[in-house]
């Protein structure tokens, strides 16, 4: 058979399969919806998210309340991923389709309330009992703020949608104008640091399974999504309304009786939801997605600790504490990842009033021992200590002892090492127990958890704080402008970046307040924004830096 009858005899079937193709991608194009289908895509994810985790509760051990709990969570995400086959039967014109669409994210946000605040309530009660082991304060408000806070998160998706159904055609238009780009640029700077981090961790990933590939990126994204979302707003706000300028949908929309302040109500109404995303994300999260993050690197700690629960595993720093009230002051060789193990090779000494050495213990282990009953004392055991004691005479009398038991000591392991700790991984639970248990320490030691308490509420604020700045740079009345409009967008997110590191670094030496260095960027650049919107809804172009050094005549 020669080549050329082959070539013919598979003519017929590529064209069938080109044929078949094509009637499939115009039938899902004349019948399938695209809002539809995107709710569709949606719903059919969580339903598939809570069925895994299920799945994975019931193979693992746990308790039988959250997996019922699950179970029923699917149950309500299996309903509203049923009901959004239905879309199909309504256009959007038809009154029932908001409904239904409402309906589909009640179910959806309920199915994700009933999955996360039976297992949430677990973790906390048994971080409740971790901290009880090592002596950190209890944090019982930071806890319910922070449930309160994602609840309002889960249950706001159907409220924001029952809102946008209720807009006029034009301010729907407009947050159309803003979630396109708003949804291009966040997914494009998502693939391109997936990308770009696993071409410098691949490494680590060579002999791991993909389960934990995938669980090191999802224990990323809230910290990633921190870092992007101010650009991205700034880039879809200003994509939005440059875009209303360019085709002069900006003028007619003022010409139909609206103020520049009013059509731009949408923008600045999603850049509030967005602070408010970033809010939930901050308060807890994605600070301590980057410490998981690390742990996850950390081979030989994840080997550790997999192989022998009971093996020593250290911090590989030591660390120093000094309580001034009581004048003793403790050092630590080996620090323990879990506080309430023991800690190793840990010297503690006092001095007198006139700062003279008083006693010194060189412990080998040293670990605390919460009180059991009210009235009772917490303890410090010593074990293998050698013990230098100083008299009148300055000369120190030493004696070695098996075990020594301490009591009234003020200390417990969090409070002697949790000044260790860096406050930028840290949570609003944890910055507030280290400022609840070190409120009479110096200023100096406070500050960096001070500013880092402010910057979690000042952060996701400069979500709003870019829409009201791009939102008056995007409105243009020709070329020049538009170029003018996208050159000022660099220069302010250039100079808050500046700012935001400056700032905190000097809130973090005590050089400025805690509140000015987290919120003074926000400050600075909400000003400016406010400026920019003033001349804008005056219909006036800004002045160039030249005018207001230009003599006068």
């Amino acid at each position: 058979m020669s080549l050329s009858s082959i070539t013919d005899s598979l003519q017929q079937p590529v064209k069938k399969v080109r044929q078949l193709t094509k009637k499939l991608a115009e039938m899902v194009l004349r019948r399938g919806d695209r809002g539809g289908l995107g709710l569709q895509i949606l719903s059919g994810a969580v339903f598939l998210g809570l069925l895994i985790l299920a799945i994975r509760s019931g193979a693992e051990d746990g308790l039988q309340v959250s997996r019922l709990w699950l179970v029923l969570s699917v149950a309500v995400a299996a309903l509203g991923f049923g009901a959004s086959f239905l879309l199909r039967k309504f256009t959007r014109r038809t009154p029932q389709r908001p409904r239904l669409v409402v309906g589909i994210l009640w179910c959806l946000s309920i199915a994700g309330l009933i999955a996360w605040l039976p297992s949430s309530v677990v973790e906390a009660q048994q971080a409740a009992e971790s901290f009880r082991a090592s002596g950190q304060p209890p944090t019982t408000g930071s806890y319910i703020v922070q449930r309160i806070l994602v609840t309002a998160l889960l249950l706001s998706v159907p409220l924001v949608s029952i809102i946008y159904f209720r807009l006029s055609l034009m301010d729907r238009y407009v947050i159309h104008s803003f979630l396109s780009p708003f949804a291009f640029c966040l997914g494009s700077l998502i693939s391109i640091f997936i990308v770009w981090d696993l071409t410098d961790n691949g490494s680590h990933f060579a002999d791991k399974p993909v389960s934990l590939v995938v669980e090191f990126y999802l224990v990323q994204m809230p910290s990633l999504i921190m870092f992007i979302m101010p650009i991205v707003v700034l880039l879809a706000s200003l994509s939005a309304v440059s875009r209303l300028s360019k085709f002069n949908e900006l003028i007619s929309m003022i010409g139909a009786g609206r103020s520049v302040l009013r059509i731009l109500m949408p923008l600045f109404g999603m850049g509030l939801y967005f602070s408010f995303i970033c809010l939930v994300l901050k308060f807890e999260w994605a600070p301590n997605s980057e410490g998981y993050k690390e742990a996850l690197l950390s081979d030989s700690t994840a080997a550790a600790r997999a192989d022998n629960k009971n093996a020593d595993v250290w911090a590989e720093q030591s660390w120093m504490h000094v309580n001034p009230s009581a004048k003793r002051s403790w050092f630590v060789a080996n620090i323990p990842f879990d506080l309430s193990r023991d800690m190793a090779k840990v010297t503690i000494w006092e001095v007198t009033d006139d700062h003279q050495p008083k006693i010194l213990w060189k412990a080998e282990r040293a670990r605390w021992k919460p009180a059991e009953t009210p009235g009772d004392e917490p303890l410090w055991i010593l074990d293998d200590v050698r013990i230098y004691e100083w008299k009148a005479d300055r000369i120190p009398r030493i004696r070695q002892q098996d075990q020594i038991v301490m009591q009234g000591w003020d200390e417990t392991p969090w409070k002697v090492l949790s000044s260790a700790q860096n406050p930028k991984y840290l949570g609003m639970s944890g910055l507030s127990a280290f400022l609840r248990a070190n409120a009479n320490q110096d200023a100096s030691l406070r500050a960096p958890f001070s500013t880092h308490w402010w910057y979690l509420f000042a952060n996701p604020a400069s979500c709003f704080i870019m829409v009201l700045v791009a939102a008056p740079l995007g409105i243009v009345y020709s070329r020049k402008g538009a170029m003018s409009g996208v050159t000022g967008a660099i220069i302010i997110f250039a100079l808050m970046y500046l700012l935001d590191g400056t700032l905190l670094s000097m809130g973090q030496i005590n050089a400025v307040p805690p509140f000015f260095a987290a919120w003074g960027t926000n400050i600075i650049i909400g000003i400016i924004g406010v400026v920019l919107l003033w001349y804008r809804s005056q219909n006036r172009n800004v002045k160039s830096w030249r005018s207001w050094f230009a003599k006068a005549p």
